[in-house]
């Protein structure tokens, strides 16, 4: 019998089942994952939709500077913000049972009467929503590190990299225990049971358990997408299909060579905005009052830039549009006005 919360069950760790356990007892299971596959499913989630639909919630009465603050408004807040996590129940179940599960959590955090506990509180719900989105962030960051330009290093070498760059993430540890065995002659079998508290504990989990496997992820460079080569050969693309029927294994090479014929300011740019906007989202997580608004981005204007950026690349190495066209679209602040895009059209 499992008391309510995350669950992660595994015997080889190339396989998974994860158990999730409402606060009223109820067990939902989603079955035999595979963690490397969960992890690049995991940074690809669209979450546009759900994003807006939580900054709409700041524009509730319960957050409008007043002198009066009513528990209706708080109620509002509340029935709305419920209703949220049904919309990522398809794409991200396992995130949507976890910000459902802490919200009724916090609910029960008691009332000391005050007006400023509804708004606290309302704050509080706010956050939770958001645990998704600022998973797949921190996610899709560690992701940058350790396999953006690591494809021929060794797994060692990639593994000591994430863990000098992100030394906080190996600060974690998992409750767990071995399950009882399946026949009567051992006291326990090999299968164990993790007991996981956030979201982001999940996917560390899987991320330990894809460096105790052979599979190796790589980044197209092409789509700038992950994937894990077919082969242990050093793979630059993917298999990833496009509209026209064509693959990035396909379009790549042809993309690359026009891209090596020269030095490259335009994609140079890329790369400057690029970290750029990833400091400046950094310095939105963790904000004070006293910080420049300019030299901060939201996660809404983040994920815009980001999604918008990457296919712009695309098309630029794919010769669809110019260095000009490409410059203009990644460029939406006007920060490279100086910034001589140089390409040889072939």
């Amino acid at each position: 019998m499992h008391s309510r919360g995350l669950y992660l069950q595994t015997e080889n760790e190339s396989t998974i089942d994860i158990l999730m356990v409402t606060p009223e007892g109820k067990e939902k299971w989603i079955s035999s994952i595979d963690p490397v596959k969960d992890l690049l499913a995991a940074i690809e989630i669209d979450y546009e939709e759900y994003r807006w639909r939580i900054i709409q919630l700041q524009n509730l009465p319960l957050f409008q500077e007043k002198l009066d603050v009513k528990f209706s408004e708080y109620e509002e807040l509340v029935n709305t913000a419920r209703k949220i996590p049904k919309l990522i129940d398809k794409i991200d179940p396992v995130g949507a049972f976890v910000v459902r599960s802490r919200i009724e959590l916090a609910l029960q955090i008691p009332d000391d009467g005050t007006a400023s506990f509804w708004i606290y509180s309302g704050q509080q719900i706010v956050e939770i929503l958001m645990e998704p989105v600022l998973t797949q962030i921190r996610l899709r960051n560690i992701f940058e590190v350790t396999f953006g330009k690591t494809e021929r290093n060794t797994q060692a070498e990639r593994y000591d990299i994430l863990r000098e760059t992100y030394p906080e993430l190996f600060l974690h540890y998992f409750k767990v225990k071995h399950l009882t065995a399946e026949n009567d002659d051992m006291p326990f079998g090999k299968k164990l049971e993790y007991c996981i508290n956030m979201l982001l504990e999940l996917r560390l989990l899987e991320l330990e358990m894809y460096f105790r496997q052979s599979k190796r992820i790589a980044r197209c460079v092409h789509c700038w997408n992950y994937f894990v080569p077919k082969t242990k050969k050093e793979t630059l693309y993917c298999d990833r299909e496009w509209d026209d029927g064509k693959t990035c294994k396909q379009l790549g090479p042809n993309a690359q060579r026009r891209v090596d014929q020269h030095h490259d300011n335009a994609l140079a740019a890329y790369e400057v905005l690029h970290k750029r906007m990833d400091a400046r989202r950094e310095r939105f997580m963790l904000r004070n009052q006293k910080m420049n608004t300019e030299f901060m981005l939201d996660i809404n204007a983040y994920f815009d830039w980001s999604d918008a950026a990457r296919q712009a690349r695309m098309y630029y190495l794919d010769g669809k549009i110019s260095a000009e066209e490409f410059i203009r679209r990644i460029d939406k602040y006007g920060e490279l006005k100086d910034f001589t895009a140089q390409k040889t059209e072939q």
